[in-house]
Order: structure tokens, then C-alpha cells, then sequence
């Protein structure tokens, strides 16, 4: 066998054993490097669904608590409403004021004790959360907000005096706002997530192209080139057999 057919033969064989066409520079340095970029952007596409999941994961977690908030803040309203009646005595309305303390323990608990990953989400240290979603690194701002006792105007709030319900009112609509402002975010990070593993998904489509190797072809053309330096060889012997006879002949 000639080296070139030696070299075809290495390379129809190391194909078929790795089934890739692309195994080396050499195989196709420009489709290699295409092949690369593009596994490249697949990997970053990825990465990037990931990290939109990982958010939608705050954003859900961070909803779960604020829908808390609103409930207690629901219900310090309805007692807010019954201390307005002018038949509560002192002690009725010291009574509802206990009750209302605890209700705004619990939100502040929440506030504060709400975290992801160690981190908490809903007492302002975390005002934009970046959600990398590109390849490049870029991405989402999301705001997350605020929902302490301070931030939603109601610390110290005391129904036992003079007291403004409309504080409460405030609340509610802060909360309502946040709750809203991430429901669209997290549609906007599912929409991300389908997005990226679909562009995924056809980045690597495109990268097997270039390098998956046609696995029934390449075993036709290896048995193709078999033959041919089969008979190759078999006529390079007949014509030195010929020429053997002849120089024979002439002695």
C-alpha cells in the first residue's frame, strides 16, 4: 500500500472510530473553527437558560413572600377598619394594636428573611438582580424592591390614636406593584429560556453538520478505496511479473 492510500485509509479509520470528520486542523482548519465558535454560542445559549431558570427560582420564591405581606396586610386593614368604630373601647383597641404588632413582625420577618442562595430578595439589599442571559454575559435588570416595615411606610403604625389607613392602602400598592412587575419578568425569563435552548439547540445542529461523520459512507468509501489499492497492488504484481518474463526472454 502506497502512503497515500496509507493515509487515506488512517484517515477513514480514525473517522469511523470517532465518528467525526473533524479530528484534527487538518481534517478542515476553517470548518474547524466554525465548529468551535459555534459550540461556543450553543454552550453559552445554555448557560444562559440556566441562569433565566435560577431567576424565574428568585422571582418565584420572591412572590410566594410577598403574597404573604399582602395577607397580612389584608388583615391589618380589617382590623384598622373595626378600630375606626367609635364603640371600641381603649383595651379593644390596645387588643387589636397587639395583634396588628405581631402582623407587622411578620412582615418584617419576611422581608428579611426571605433569601436565595444565601442572599436575601426582599429587604432592599438585592435592588437589581442581573440575570445573564446571553452568551456574551449580558442580560436582565430585574427590580427586585423592597418590602420592609420602612420601605412600605408603615413602621410604627398604631391604631390605638390618631392613625392614617390610607398608610396601609400605600402598602398594599407597593406590594401589588412589585408582585405585578415580576410576574411580567418572569414571563419575559421563560420566553428567554424557551428561546436560548431552541438557539441551543439549533447551534448544535449546525456544529454536527460540520463535524459528525456519515458513518455508512465513510465505511463505503473506506471498502471503495480497499478494493481499489487491492487492485492497484494485484496490477503493479502482473506487470512485475511481465516484466520479469520478459527480462528473461532477453538473456
Amino acid at each position: 500500500m502506497n502512503s497515500i492510500s496509507k493515509i487515506n485509509s488512517n484517515v477513514n479509520y480514525g473517522g469511523i472510530a470517532s465518528g467525526k470528520k473533524l479530528n484534527s486542523a487538518a481534517d478542515g482548519a476553517s470548518e474547524l473553527s466554525i465548529a468551535a465558535k459555534l459550540q461556543a454560542q450553543s454552550n453559552g445559549l445554555t448557560v444562559g437558560a440556566d441562569n433565566a431558570k435560577a431567576g424565574n427560582s428568585v422571582l418565584n420564591i420572591a412572590d410566594g413572600a410577598l403574597s404573604g405581606i399582602q395577607d397580612y396586610l389584608h388583615r391589618i386593614k380589617e382590623i384598622s377598619v373595626k378600630a375606626s368604630n367609635g364603640l371600641n373601647s381603649s383595651q379593644d383597641k390596645q387588643a387589636m394594636q397587639s395583634e396588628i404588632n405581631e402582623l407587622m413582625k411578620g412582615i418584617q420577618s419576611t422581608a428579611k428573611g426571605t433569601q436565595f442562595n444565601t442572599m436575601s430578595v426582599l429587604d432592599g439589599s438585592m435592588a437589581d438582580m442581573n440575570i445573564a442571559t446571553n452568551p456574551d454575559g449580558t442580560g436582565m435588570q430585574i427590580q427586585m424592591g423592597n418590602s420592609t416595615l420602612e420601605a412600605l411606610g408603615i413602621d410604627g403604625y398604631d391604631v390605638t390614636g390618631d392613625f392614617d389607613m390610607k398608610r396601609i392602602d400605600n402598602a398594599l400598592d407597593m406590594v401589588s406593584a412589585s408582585r405585578s412587575s415580576m410576574g411580567a419578568s418572569s414571563n419575559a425569563l421563560d420566553y428567554i429560556t424557551s428561546y436560548n435552548t431552541n438557539g441551543a439547540l439549533q447551534q448544535t445542529g449546525a456544529q454536527s453538520k460540520l463535524e459528525d461523520l456519515d458513518i455508512p459512507q465513510a465505511i463505503s468509501d473506506l471498502k471503495k478505496n480497499q478494493v481499489m489499492d487491492d487492485y492497484k497492488n494485484t496490477m503493479l504484481k502482473q506487470n512485475m511479473e511481465q516484466e520479469s518474463i520478459v527480462t528473461k526472454m532477453l538473456q
